[in-house]
């Protein structure tokens, strides 16, 4: 997700479900974040959740089966919201 890289108000967390060991190596950046909780609840692959920083809450999410087109339409709105 280039844009995302490209704004500094936005941080990338990622949460590698492979295996147990990829899990467990996620879980550091999931505490940092304060989304451990979030993240243990949402267990769906392939799945980008945008969350607001502040109130660890949902703002909206999206597939990454879904085309660049949507992923950054769902993207802006997200921040637009933030």
């Amino acid at each position: 997700m280039p844009m995302a890289m490209q704004n500094k108000d936005v941080q990338i967390v990622m949460n590698d479900l492979s295996d147990a060991k990829t899990k467990a190596a996620s879980l550091p950046m999931l505490k940092k974040a304060g989304i451990e909780k979030f993240a243990s609840k949402n267990t769906g692959t392939g799945m980008l959740y945008f969350i607001d920083a502040k109130t660890k809450k949902l703002i909206s999410e999206v597939s990454l089966a879904e085309n660049n087109e949507q992923i950054k339409k769902v993207y802006m709105a997200a921040l637009a919201k933030g």
